[in-house]
This record gives structure tokens, sequence and C-alpha cells, in this order.
């Protein structure tokens, strides 16, 4: 799955879903890996085999809950989003289907001041970072 598909995904959400946090680790890994310099090819192959589980070569393990945590999702920003240096969430007392705003401030050159609004905010904080990466992909 690509980012651009993992955006969507992430927006369409609605609240916590161990799918979804399942496909984001799976992406976090990959682009870790390429970022490392290997080929697709050399990446180690880890596959979301359902509820929120990743597995490769018989290793099983429950995916950090993204969607469900602010630390989870904080927690992955720091490590997939280098020159991170503030993030910010807001929250609007208005009813709205996404109430919560996040804001990415980097320093490795991607567009600072990412802003995504979602209707939690760990998954406010999830479109933000998608949006910094895909930014970051285009430099």
């Amino acid at each position: 799955m690509s980012l651009h598909e993992l955006l969507e995904r992430a927006k369409a959400a609605s609240g916590p879903d161990r799918e979804l946090d399942a496909e984001i680790e799976h992406a976090a890994r990959f682009q870790r890996g390429l970022s490392l310099g290997l080929k697709p090819d050399q990446i180690a192959v880890w596959n979301h085999v359902g509820n929120g589980y990743v597995e490769s070569h018989g290793t099983r393990y429950a995916s950090p809950a993204y969607t469900a945590s602010i630390d989870a999702a904080v927690a992955l920003i720091s490590r997939v989003l280098p020159g991170l240096y503030m993030w910010q969430l807001e929250f609007d007392d208005e009813p709205t289907d996404c109430p919560y705003m996040a804001r990415l401030y980097t320093t490795n050159g991607a567009p600072s001041g990412v802003s995504e609004s979602g209707p939690t905010a760990p998954l406010a904080l999830i479109v933000a970072l998608l949006e910094a990466k895909i930014a970051e992909d285009k430099l």
C-alpha cells in the first residue's frame, strides 16, 4: 500500500482501527528500509495478518495502537520523521466531524507547519505525519 493510499485510509477512519495500525506499522518498516538504502526486494516483508498483527518469517506481534494512542502516534512520528522539532494538538469545541487539529514542524526541508484535522487526536497526528512524509518524498 502506498503512502497516498494509507493517507486516504487514515482520513476515512472515524476512530481507532487495528487494521490501519498494522498497515501503518508495515509502511513505517518499509520506509525505514528505504531510508537505510535498501532496495524494496531487500527489505524484510512484514505483512499484516489481521486484528492489528504483523508477521514476518513466523514472528508475529501486535502493532502499536497508533490510531488510538497519542503516545504511540507521537513515538511513531519521532521515529520516522527526522528533523521533527515540535508537534501541536488543538481541539475545536464546535460540533464538527474532525474537531482535532495536528501540526508538525520540521527542520529537514519538508514544509514546516504541516496541519491536518481528524476525528480523534491520534488520527489527526497520523494524517499530519503521512502528509509530511509524502511532502518529504517530493523534495
